[in-house]
């Protein structure tokens, strides 16, 4: 018995094993990418939660009154960039910016935060979000409310607790919207 080999065939052959090669390795590179995808919006999820949790203890400490937990998750060199007023540069500048509000009798009545969208980015947390509030100023004879939009930009800790770095944040309101509530 003679074996003949057809070089038509051994082409077809090599052609048949380089695609299930190529499908094999699409459909791996699939299922790993699916899985990064998932676990990363697990991880998102996650830390969507920590950041309504610190929105949570920030309104309580607004609500009361208590500086020193509202900024707890603040990083030392946090930039402030409040309305209204040239930006903050350190949490102790802020804590003498809140301060010198209070002592003016400014008080917040009420608190509202709403996220928008969270992403990360190596150690860094970038949160885009709405607002709204009401104040009292002794000036006015009546409350004010504001409502805006407001960027987050959070770094992760060693620890996995999340530190702010920079907050941003601009109403809503038209300068005559403004005029008009303090008149």
């Amino acid at each position: 018995m003679e074996l003949t080999i057809n070089p038509n065939n051994n082409q077809k052959i090599k052609q048949k094993m380089k695609n299930l090669l190529f499908k094999t390795v699409l459909t791996i590179t699939t299922i790993l990418f699916a899985g990064q995808a998932l676990l990363a919006q697990q991880d998102i999820n996650a830390i969507k939660k920590q950041i309504e949790m610190h929105h949570q203890q920030s309104i309580q400490a607004q609500l009361e009154g208590d500086l020193e937990v509202e900024i707890a998750d603040w990083a030392d060199d946090i930039i402030v960039m409040p309305n209204f007023a040239p930006a903050i540069n350190g949490k102790e500048a802020f804590l003498k910016y809140a301060l010198a509000n209070r002592k003016e009798g400014q008080k917040i009545n009420s608190v509202n935060y709403t996220i928008i969208e969270v992403w990360a980015c190596d150690n860094l947390i970038y949160e885009i979000g709405h607002y709204s509030n009401s104040a009292t100023i002794p000036e006015l004879s009546h409350p004010i409310a504001d409502n805006g939009k407001y960027l987050t930009i959070w770094e992760r800790q060693n620890d996995d607790s999340l530190q702010i770095k920079l907050l941003i944040w601009n109403t809503d309101l038209s300068f005559q919207a403004l005029f008009d509530m303090v008149n």
